[in-house]
């Protein structure tokens, strides 16, 4: 039923990234410009792939949500925003994922970016973005005791997933004692390509 519903995405969606990757490369290739070139679609991907992953586990929380009866509109909003408010944070909390990015910018782009913000711009997004997840997560808390208050099913299955989820997410990609203490010399980037795989 999925296949016949959603057949042309299910034909044409691995075709797009392909497409473009063949594309890409081939431009790059064809008039002989430099490989370093190929670092504007580690641009791309430093960007994209996060925002996919986002989604991924968002689209999940819909799923194990399916049996509420609670308005849908509002249950994908509060189940939006508590999963972008913690996925940025922990983003910006890594300390190496956006540094990395305004240095790929400038790198490969040209865009000196990192060199307009002031020295503590990082520091305080990332403390602005902690200060939204907090403030999201009470508002979810809210929203589920108008749930239990309204006699709507929530998916315990669902709150396992946020918790776990950003725990894991938060202990793989932030410096902590945790994560150095059982592999030293963990990076973001090893972390990041754990939870992918």
């Amino acid at each position: 039923a999925l296949c016949r519903r959603f057949k042309w995405t299910f034909v044409l969606a691995p075709a797009f990234p392909l497409g473009f990757a063949a594309t890409a490369l081939g431009y790059l290739n064809a008039p002989g410009y430099a490989i370093e070139n190929v670092l504007y679609l580690w641009v791309l991907l430093a960007r994209w792939d996060p925002w996919h992953f986002l989604m991924q586990h968002y689209g999940f929380t819909r799923i194990d949500d399916r049996y509420n009866a609670a308005p849908k509109k509002l249950a994908a909003r509060m189940d939006l925003a508590l999963s972008a408010t913690w996925f940025v944070f922990i983003m910006l909390a890594s300390g190496e994922w956006l540094a990395g990015v305004l240095e790929d910018l400038f790198l490969t782009a040209d865009l000196p970016i990192a060199t307009v913000l002031p020295a503590a711009a990082i520091h305080w997004v990332t403390r602005l973005a902690l200060a939204a997840a907090v403030v999201a997560t009470l508002g979810y808390g809210v929203y589920l005791a108008w749930c239990r208050r309204q006699g709507f099913r929530v998916s315990r299955v669902k709150l396992a997933l946020f918790v776990t989820m950003f725990a894991v997410m938060f202990v793989s990609y932030t410096p902590n004692a945790l994560i150095q203490s059982w592999a030293p010399g963990w990076t973001f980037a090893v972390g990041f390509a754990v939870i992918g795989v």
